[in-house]
């Protein structure tokens, strides 16, 4: 898929970054996706676009996590020095989801992997307690 073109859609001073929002529409199609850009730079802030434009909240959290890899890389962390709480935080969210029951880990495939991953997923276990 190619784009088609390109727009800069809006414009957002938040926490003292000033950020513009990108929208692409994509030859071929009606999609669109949008990206949050540096203002000055126009460096690319994620590594995903949004299907919708970013709302505030979106851009705060993706400028707080920009905030703590700063930090991290500050302190000269290597990504080792963070694999345990990494680990202890998946499993413990693991665990909130098993105990959820049955739609809140469907929900969770469905939020990790889409629709069709889960299904997938949902499938493949059948076919293991068949």
């Amino acid at each position: 898929m190619n784009k088609a073109h390109e727009d800069i859609v809006g414009e957002r001073t938040i926490a003292d970054h000033h950020v513009v929002i990108r929208c692409i529409t994509w030859k071929g199609t009606s999609r669109r996706s949008f990206d949050i850009l540096d203002a000055e730079s126009h460096d690319e802030l994620t590594d995903e676009s949004f299907d919708e434009c970013p709302t505030d909240e979106q851009i705060k959290d993706v400028l707080a996590g920009l905030d703590l890899v700063a930090l991290a890389e500050g302190r000269e962390l290597t990504p080792e020095d963070l694999d345990e709480a990494v680990h202890e935080t998946a499993s413990q969210r693991a665990s909130e989801v098993n105990n959820g029951g049955l739609a809140v880990q469907i929900d969770y495939l469905i939020d990790a992997l889409g629709p069709k991953g889960a299904r997938s997923v949902i499938e493949d276990c059948g076919k293991r307690s068949a």
